[in-house]
């Protein structure tokens, strides 16, 4: 295990002065913007991010507004279509920036303004990154509609949940179609995507829960989810399948990978208040796992004027930062995955046409020219209701996404910049409160104060519906409002002083909605294990330091999250791999290899003679959790899966049926022209800070490096391989 030992902050390696700022850099490149007002820091952040990243930020802005054919070619067209299938026209983008408040929009201006000025000053001197002249382009000037489209394309990425109805739906008919099945894939659907497992671990305690009469989540009866599926547009497993790659951004999440983009979801964070403290001030880390490049997807940078500083993590195109501290209080952040977005489905009675409280409605064509290089333009032809746009049309109906936070997604970025302003921590949660999108968002102040708040604008559903398949668009079916922000989970100072989320269920009472996220097995277990001398409870009493949390970042990189749930059954086995063995991922270890090759086993054994492999293994596995697999091991689930079987006779099986197994190799991210750094199931940037009386003691680590070339794109990979992380100035 690494230590964390706090050292000396690197020296300052260089300055530019501008006008309106001034940019120093330190040991690693990252920049510390020091300005005579905010509206210039800003300024400066734009300048000095373009410097590190304008390729990246290219990119960005062209997979975010649907421009990426015009100078990659054709090969690009299928995410650009698949953006602008649900995204916004440029007037609509440009609507939801005028909307801002003055400060917001001074902000995107000035950011723009500096990354012009590095624009200009990379083309008069020749150092524009190498990109350009391979592609035989130059930059357009940038403006505050490219950041704003940046980032209403990022908080869709990472700051949404639900719409898995169509994926449900997708299951439902295929199981239905299943010899063994038949009518009783309504049950299986209840195994499959449950809506509530009271074993699932929460973030906030039953005690410390603030919300004395949460929202009523009725869990809906067979019968009224049969009524409900036999209300729908009839469809075709074939007709489902564009539209669930359409709803889950498939095409366009897999360019964003290879473009160095923001395209992976996850996140921990975990916030120790003074009485959990070894040192009796406050703790914090926060790790946003937005997937590993070359470059990194985000950036560090540090603000200082007159009426703002902060430090932490921004998203290279966006002015602000997301994460990170100001010297009154440090704040994470992971994705909520609340059930912010429907699908309605309508009848369609006539080609482009679709049916409404009696009415036939003609269907709005938004048209977009889309330049291709080498080709004419292609036009996309984006289709919508009144409730949003269309993802499938079927010569019965039409399904269309509602969002509920559709047109207003650039207030988050709003509050994030309003954020470092805040001074209490009832200003910082009615702040976030504002927020849209789905974030679990913590904070802890340097009095001690320490709070989280489950952000999001949640829909009141009609309560006869089930959230898990389309809903029948009518008016007796529409949204009846949103949950009051008092209503929505939040808490502050926990008794057991700590807070923990992996992107776990917030509270005992919040259901999974659509998507069947939370349940018995889940990862944030291996956090509190971490924590806790391998204890797993959600509430323990040890006394906690910074090194403690250095540690679980590489504890949780370097365990099975699935395996204390299925030891019993393999230590009572025949197995003689799995003596001993305590789930951890270790390279050349035949034990770590094995674990995930009898999960797999033991699901086919359990599962594939009554669904088949759902048309591939990939999806099999996806598909059926560890959660549902503990269920069916134990005779919990609705649909008997042991068929007259003793479990300990399933494991065995399973263990029979299992491959030779090769010794395990750590998964990792590649560095260009180095072996790849092992086990990647860690933060994209991860800070940790402690307060220390006066300041912040922080550190961070973002591999490979804070720039796209030279000295600093690959300088922080040394210490991503121990797990350690960089000193920096605080805040």
């Amino acid at each position: 295990m690494s230590t964390i030992e706090w050292g000396v902050v690197p020296v300052v390696a260089a300055v530019a002065i501008a006008p309106n700022y001034m940019v120093a850099r330190d040991g690693f490149g990252v920049p510390s913007i020091k300005a005579p007002s905010a509206v210039a820091a800003y300024e400066g952040q734009g300048f000095a991010v373009a410097q590190d990243r304008l390729w990246q930020m290219e990119m960005a802005r062209r997979l975010s507004e649907g421009r990426l054919a015009e100078i990659l070619g054709p090969t690009s067209l299928p995410s650009d279509k698949e953006v602008l299938t649900l995204g916004y026209t440029p007037n609509e983008i440009d609507g939801q920036v005028a909307a801002l408040s003055k400060p917001a929009r001074q902000a995107l201006d000035a950011y723009a303004r500096g990354v012009n000025e590095w624009i200009a000053q990379a083309k008069s001197a020749g150092k524009l990154p190498e990109g350009y002249g391979k592609a035989g382009f130059i930059p357009k000037p940038w403006t505050a509609h490219d950041s704003a489209a940046i980032a209403i394309h990022m908080l869709r990425q990472f700051g949404r949940g639900g719409a898995g109805e169509i994926r449900d739906l997708l299951i439902l008919e295929y199981l239905r179609a299943r010899p063994k099945v038949g009518d009783r894939a309504f049950a299986l659907m209840d195994d499959f995507s449950w809506l509530q497992d009271s074993k699932a671990t929460p973030t906030i305690s039953p005690s410390d829960d603030l919300v004395p009469r949460p929202p009523a989540f009725p869990i809906p009866t067979a019968a009224g989810t049969k009524a409900q599926f036999d209300a729908l547009p009839k469809t075709t497993i074939f007709e489902l399948l564009p539209g669930l790659q359409i709803a889950e951004r498939t095409v366009s999440r897999k360019a964003a990978e290879q473009l160095a983009v923001p395209f992976y979801t996850g996140s921990y964070c975990m916030v120790v208040s003074p009485m959990r403290s070894a040192t009796g001030k406050v703790l914090l880390l926060s790790g946003p796992q937005m997937g590993h490049t070359n470059p990194s997807i985000v950036h560090e940078v540090a603000l200082r004027a007159p009426d703002l500083t902060v430090r932490g993590m921004d998203i290279p195109g966006v002015p602000g930062v997301v994460i990170g501290a100001t010297p009154k209080f440090a704040w994470g952040l992971t994705s909520g995955v609340a059930d912010v977005e429907d699908i309605f489905a309508f009848g369609s009675s006539q080609p482009g046409q679709y049916d409404y409280d009696g009415r036939h409605l003609p269907l709005k064509k938004v048209e977009i020219s889309v330049p291709v290089k080498g080709q004419p333009d292609v036009t996309i032809v984006q289709s919508r209701t009144a409730f949003g746009p269309v993802v499938i049309k079927t010569g019965a109906g039409v399904f269309a996404l509602r969002s509920a936070f559709r047109g207003h997604e650039l207030s988050t970025i709003e509050a994030f910049l309003r954020l470092p302003a805040q001074a209490s921590g009832s200003r910082i949660d009615r702040l976030i409160a504002q927020v849209p999108m789905s974030f679990n968002f913590f904070y802890a102040l340097a009095d001690g104060e320490t709070g989280y708040r489950y952000a999001g604008k949640v829909p009141i559903r009609q309560p006869n519906l089930d959230p898990r398949l389309p809903t029948p668009a009518t008016p007796a079916n529409d949204w009846r409002g949103m949950i009051p922000a008092d209503l929505m989970p939040h808490a502050r100072n926990p008794k057991s002083g700590l807070f923990v989320n992996w992107n776990n269920k917030p509270v005992g009472w919040w259901p999974n909605g659509d998507t069947p996220v939370w349940g018995e097995v889940f990862r944030n277990t291996e956090i509190l294990a971490a924590l806790q001398g391998g204890d797993p409870r959600p509430f323990g009493t040890n006394k906690l330091r910074a090194a403690d949390l250095g540690r679980a970042v590489e504890s949780i990189a370097k365990h099975d999250e699935s395996w204390r749930y299925f030891k019993p059954y393999l230590q009572a086995s025949e197995a003689t791999w799995a003596k001993g063995y305590d789930g951890s991922l270790i390279e050349g270890s035949v034990a770590s290899a094995a674990f995930p090759a009898f999960l797999h086993a033991l699901r086919r054994t359990l599962f594939f003679s009554t669904t088949g492999n759902f048309t591939s293994e990939a999806y099999f596995d996806q598909l059926l959790q560890p959660t549902v697999i503990l269920r069916a091991l134990k005779g919990q689930t609705h649909f008997d899966f042991l068929a007259g079987r003793k479990p300990e006779e399933v494991v065995a099986a399973a263990l029979k049926a299992m491959p030779d197994v090769l010794p395990y190799r750590a998964g990792g991210f590649p560095v260009p022209g180095l072996e790849p750094v092992k086990y990647s199931n860690r933060g994209t940037y991860i800070q940790l800070l402690e307060w220390k009386g006066s300041r912040w003691e922080m550190r961070t680590i973002l591999p490979p490096g804070e720039a796209e070339a030279g000295p600093h794109q690959l300088d922080q990979v040394p210490a991503a391989r121990q797990f350690l992380f960089k000193p920096v100035v605080s805040p």
